[in-house]
């Protein structure tokens, strides 16, 4: 009891057997079996039905399939339609499940089972990425609190050096302060020295009764002062011809006033 030819390939369905045929005694006896070639018939867009020992096949290949019949099985083809009458004692029950579904659930399986390392992999990866994260923010913490503790350092460092400065500043203060003292003293020294009332030194006649004419009456020291050195000498001398004990206090006095450099050149 055999279908020979098998059904065309390009359908989908790969029934035959070694010798290019299909045991229909084997399906029906062997659940695997049937439940194997029922699976190969809904890939090929076969439903079947058994309604009292009668299986109708609806084949939707283009063109009729023609089933030749044997000693058991008479077969007819009507427009693409065939009747198969089957004589076992029990009646050929064919399940067809949904073509779309078997096929999107078969494909899940296949990419789940490929996909699974890759999806292990990605898992280890997400992991090492986040730790490398954590790794980071707590750098990222360590470094922030460094960069706030040398902030902190330096605005020590900016506060006393403004100590410093404002320390330097009071010293600078002080020291214009005593320059401006300096300078007042001086000015007054200055002033005391002009105010201060000198001796008038009067012009006296010498021994041999020369008018002395190095001198005028009521030359003062200041006016002495402005004179140079060989005035002073010959005024000297005028002097000591005729004032020698005189002339011992006015040395004292020029010492005084005129300094120990001008009158070494006396």
């Amino acid at each position: 009891m055999q279908f020979a030819p098998p059904f065309d390939g390009a359908a989908g369905v790969h029934m035959a057997t070694d010798d290019g045929a299909v045991d229909l005694e084997q399906i029906v006896a062997r659940p695997a079996k049937r439940a194997k070639h029922t699976q190969d018939l809904c890939k090929s867009g076969i439903a079947s039905e058994a309604v009292a020992g009668r299986a109708t096949a609806l084949v939707t290949q283009a063109a009729p399939v023609v089933v030749p019949g044997s000693s058991n099985i008479e077969s007819g083809a009507v427009a693409g339609r065939a009747t198969v009458d089957v004589t076992q004692a029990a009646p050929v029950v064919l399940s067809c499940v949904t073509t779309e579904a078997t096929l999107r659930s078969a494909i899940a399986e296949a990419f789940a089972e490929a996909l699974a390392p890759m999806c292990a992999q990605l898992r280890g990866l997400d992991t090492r990425v986040a730790n490398m994260e954590a790794q980071l923010t707590q750098v990222q913490l360590e470094v922030e609190a460094r960069f706030d503790g040398m902030i902190a350092r330096l605005d020590g460092v900016g506060a006393r050096l403004d100590g410093v400065n404002t320390r330097l500043g009071g010293i600078d203060s002080r020291l214009a302060g005593l320059h401006q003292q300096e300078t007042i003293l001086q000015a007054q020294r200055a002033n005391q020295r002009r105010e201060e009332p000198h001796e008038v030194l009067q012009p006296v006649p010498n021994q041999r009764g020369d008018a002395p004419s190095q001198l005028p009456h009521g030359t003062t020291v200041a006016q002495l002062e402005a004179l140079s050195a060989d005035a002073v000498k010959a005024c000297l001398n005028h002097y000591a011809l005729s004032h020698a004990g005189r002339l011992e206090e006015l040395r004292m006095r020029l010492r005084r006033q005129l300094g120990v450099r001008r009158l070494a050149l006396l």
